[in-house]
C-alpha cells in the first residue's frame, strides 16, 4: 500500500510504503492467517489520515520468484520464508487483506462526501460500537476488532471496563488494562470506566445510555460451575439488550 499526505503551509508532500501485515488493527487477523504474530506494527492513523491510499501488488508468482532470486532476504533465509510466512496460500490471503482495506478507505471517502453534500445515505444514523473488555490478554483482540467493525461501518467506538468496588487488581492486571486503553485511544476510541457490583447491569446500562448498536465482548473466564452459581455475562446481556448486534470474540491459548 501507498500512502501521501501533504502539508500545503509547510510545502511538503511525504509518500511512504507500508506492508499490509504490519497494520496494528489486522495483527489479529494476519496471525490467523500466517500463524505468525507481527511484532513490528503501524498505528492505523498513518493509513487512516492519508490523502491518498493506492494500493500496489505483485503476483503471487513474481513475488515468490524475487524471492528467489534473492530481491527480498538472503539466500540462507529464502527457503525458510517461502516455507512458512510466504507460503503461496498465505500471500493470496494477505493481498486479500490488502484490497479489503483498500476498499474500506474509498468507502470511507464516499460516506464523508455524501454527509458534506446532504445526501440520503450520509444521513444515516452512525454506528456505535462497544467493546467490553477486562485486563486478560484477550483485550487487545477486542480492541482491535472493535476498531475494524466500527471503521466498516463508519462509525464510532468506545472501550469500557467495569471496576468492581472492592476487587484489587494486581500490577501486572493494571499495566495490561493501561496497554489496553492506549491502544484504543491510538484507534481515536474513547475509553470508559465503569464502577458497579454487577458488571452486566452497568454495561446494559451503558449501552441503552450512549445508543450503541452494536457490542464486542470476549468468551467468558467463567467455568461452567461459576456461571451456574454466579450466571453468565454474556446471557444476560443478550437477554436484556434490544435492536444490537452482539458479537462474542473466542478466547485463544496462543495469545
Amino acid at each position: 500500500m501507498i500512502a501521501s499526505a501533504i502539508d500545503e503551509d509547510a510545502c511538503i508532500n511525504v509518500i511512504t510504503t507500508l506492508n499490509i501485515q504490519h497494520l496494528e488493527s489486522l495483527n489479529d487477523t494476519v496471525y490467523e492467517i500466517t500463524g505468525v504474530r507481527v511484532r513490528e506494527t503501524v498505528p492505523d492513523w498513518v493509513v487512516d489520515t492519508a490523502d491518498e491510499v493506492e494500493l500496489v501488488y505483485l503476483t503471487v508468482d513474481a513475488l515468490i520468484n524475487r524471492l528467489k532470486r534473492g530481491d527480498i532476504y538472503r539466500g540462507e533465509k529464502v527457503p525458510r520464508a517461502l516455507a512458512n510466512f510466504f507460503r503461496r496460500g498465505n500471500i493470496v490471503a494477505l493481498r486479500e487483506l490488502a484490497l479489503q482495506r483498500t476498499a474500506e478507505e474509498v468507502d470511507h471517502e464516499l460516506h464523508q462526501y455524501m454527509a458534506t453534500h446532504n445526501m440520503p445515505q450520509g444521513k444515516l444514523v452512525r454506528e456505535h460500537v462497544v467493546v467490553c473488555i477486562a485486563p486478560r490478554p484477550l483485550a487487545s483482540k477486542l480492541v482491535r476488532r472493535g476498531y475494524r467493525i466500527a471503521k466498516r461501518m463508519q462509525g464510532t467506538f468506545d472501550c469500557v471496563f467495569v471496576r468492581t468496588p472492592g476487587v484489587r487488581l494486581s500490577k501486572r492486571e493494571e499495566e495490561t488494562l493501561q496497554e489496553v486503553y492506549q491502544l484504543a485511544r491510538n484507534f481515536g476510541g474513547k475509553v470508559v470506566e465503569l464502577d458497579g457490583d454487577l458488571v452486566a447491569e452497568e454495561i446494559i446500562r451503558y449501552v441503552d445510555r450512549v445508543g450503541a448498536t452494536c457490542l464486542v465482548m470476549g468468551q467468558s473466564a467463567r467455568s461452567r460451575l461459576q456461571e451456574i452459581v454466579r450466571g453468565s455475562i454474556i446471557n444476560r446481556i443478550m437477554r436484556e439488550t434490544k435492536s444490537i448486534d452482539i458479537v462474542v470474540v473466542a478466547d485463544s491459548d496462543n495469545e
